[in-house]
């Protein structure tokens, strides 16, 4: 990795990925009206820019664990009504101390003044961007109020041309939008992440990640998650993180994809995901088929936002070229029905087919018209299915991005193997140490309150959707989990450093998978809530687990990290090198 003072070869690396941070510096950013830690309150200055120093730690991580990850350049600039550059362009390199320390001086320097005018955001966005177009572009624009140099109310659909204009002491200049329409045509891989602190800029911003393809964010004013999740950490959006890039389904964590995991990704349609939002929508309320607000007590902190967008970043650095899907995020939003078949893989584990006793179409099932989370690599679902004695929770997941449409259940495929395989696993573990604690007392005192692990089976439900191509949507389904969500390993060679009892145990499953296999694979991207774990990565011999399966340089690169702990002693699996 090389040093923050070393000289950085651009024509060595010439696949760049740019971050531009675009942040309101009206005079409402100064309300201290964020809940921090012990009931302590800051101001949304103060959390933007501790949130900002996260996705740096978060990007500096997963470099440090992927010599694959192309070259990351950020730049953050300021706005009111004007707009200044705080970071130009600085390689993110060594340690990031240098470019982390300029970012805390300028939080405490700067006092946010005067109005919003988004329009000088993005156009000095826009120039910062166009240092070359060859970068991987990224605009994350974060603002807390309405835009004065815009409308009161945008226009109400995303595909109404917006306002291209503004006067100003009598002058006429360009409104936001040409800035973002000049970054979209420069720039062949841009993506737009739009955060909204305050809901006074809820329409504009909203109005704008549709317009131009980007994803909206709608965070609390929470620095942090109320679980607790305050530190930076590789997200997966799942009930279920990836906003991580995880492993099998869609290139971003993201990102996902939270590791620089290489993905498979999926289409499920032609048309733009705003204008299918909007069909759904109609069709479902003509059919009387719109239910009652999802009563999904999912939110998302400050923090979490901008490690989602890290993840999203690092599989922008990690992967090739993807069009991502326009999206809003929103914990709760109407729920919408379909007619739904469960599938499961056939016995030969190479296709799709209806469940035993399954009628075609014969489950209704509600689906979220947004997606509550989102993940390097997917975009997760509030999902619940209605039978005659009760309904039961869920969550769907469907790729961030776009591929073919031949490629779309490539996805599913290698992830319901995955998590099956995993599965037989576990139980496999959870033997061993039924054993172990039997041959000694002292595991057995250790490992009382310890359940077993276990992991949740994912299937494909396939919906009617004649907006689609072939007339379906394909969703991969598991049932909702509860609790705090921890990534403990992935499938980069990234291992949680903690002394608890969950990381010990999620750890030594990875090592016993590869012994149990005889060294021919290895559960990795061991992540979930508890002991219950969810979207599982296999590393094999052969790399028969699709494309995020590093094979046996995925062995090589866990024992890099992982140190033997006393449930790995007790089960008596060899010390490897670097264990």
């Amino acid at each position: 990795m090389a040093s923050e003072n070393s000289v950085v070869d651009l024509t060595a690396d010439p696949d760049r990925t740019h971050a531009i941070f675009a942040i309101d510096f009206s005079s409402s950013m100064c309300k201290r009206d964020v809940k921090a830690a012990k009931g302590k309150k800051m101001s949304r200055w103060q959390a933007v820019f501790a949130c900002i120093d996260s996705f740096l730690a978060q990007q500096l991580q997963e470099q440090a664990q992927s010599a694959t990850l192309s070259l990351c350049f950020v730049s953050v600039l300021i706005f009111n009504d004007e707009s200044q550059v705080i970071l130009k362009r600085m390689p993110l390199t060594g340690n990031g101390s240098k470019i982390r320390q300029i970012l805390r001086n300028a939080e405490k320097k700067h006092k946010p003044r005067g109005g919003t005018g988004f329009a000088a955001g993005f156009k000095l966005a826009s120039q910062l961007a166009q240092s070359t177009a060859d970068d991987k572009v990224i605009t994350i624009f974060l603002s807390d109020g309405r835009p004065g140099d815009l409308i009161t109310k945008p226009p109400k659909h995303p595909s109404q041309p917006m306002q291209t204009t503004f006067k100003r002491n009598k002058k006429t200049f360009p409104a936001a939008g040409q800035y973002i329409e000049n970054m979209q045509k420069r720039h062949s891989d841009f993506s737009l992440q739009v955060i909204c602190l305050y809901n006074e800029g809820k329409p504009w911003l909203r109005y704008l990640a549709n317009r131009y393809n980007g994803t909206f964010h709608h965070p609390d004013l929470a620095l942090d998650d109320a679980s607790g999740g305050s530190k930076p950490r590789s997200s997966k959006a799942s009930a279920g993180s990836k906003p991580r890039p995880s492993k099998q389904g869609h290139a971003t964590k993201s990102t996902g994809s939270e590791s620089g995991e290489d993905e498979e990704v999926e289409v499920m349609h032609v048309k733009s995901q705003a204008t299918l939002i909007r069909e759904r929508n109609q069709r479902a309320k003509d059919a009387g088929d719109v239910v009652s607000l999802t009563q999904s007590t999912n939110s998302s902190s400050i923090r979490s936002t901008f490690s989602s967008i890290s993840a999203t970043v690092t599989a922008m650095r990690s992967g090739p070229k993807f069009r991502e899907r326009s999206v809003v995020i929103q914990p709760v939003s109407a729920m919408i029905t379909y007619q739904a078949t469960r599938m499961l893989l056939s016995n030969g584990g190479d296709k799709f087919v209806l469940a035993p006793g399954e009628t075609a179409n014969g489950r209704k099932i509600a689906v979220s018209m947004h997606p509550f989370a989102q993940g390097g690599l997917r975009n997760v679902y509030s999902m619940t299915e209605k039978s005659l004695s009760r309904s039961r929770r869920k969550v769907a997941k469907e790729s961030r991005h776009e591929v073919s449409y031949n490629e779309r259940l490539r996805f599913h495929l290698e992830t319901v193997k995955c998590q099956a395989m995993a599965s037989e696993y576990a139980d496999s573990f959870n033997e061993e140490v039924e054993h172990a604690m039997k041959r000694k007392e002292s595991l057995k005192n250790a490992l009382a309150d310890f359940p077993g692990i276990s992991v949740l089976n994912a299937e494909v439900y396939r919906l009617q959707a004649p907006s689609c191509p072939g007339g379906y949507r394909y969703l991969a389904v598991e049932m909702n989990l509860a609790g705090s969500y921890e990534k403990f390993n992935n499938n980069d060679g990234f291992v949680m450093k903690s002394n608890c009892l969950k990381c010990k145990v999620a750890q030594a499953f990875s090592h016993f998978t590869y012994e149990k296999s005889h060294g021919q694979e290895m559960v990795v991207d061991v992540q979930g809530s508890g002991y219950t774990y969810t979207d599982p990565q296999l590393h094999s011999v052969g790399k028969r687990f699709g494309r995020a399966d590093r094979g046996t340089v995925g062995f090589d690169k866990f024992f890099a990290t992982h140190k033997c702990n006393h449930i790995c002693r007790e089960l008596r699996l060899a010390a490897r090198k670097g264990a």
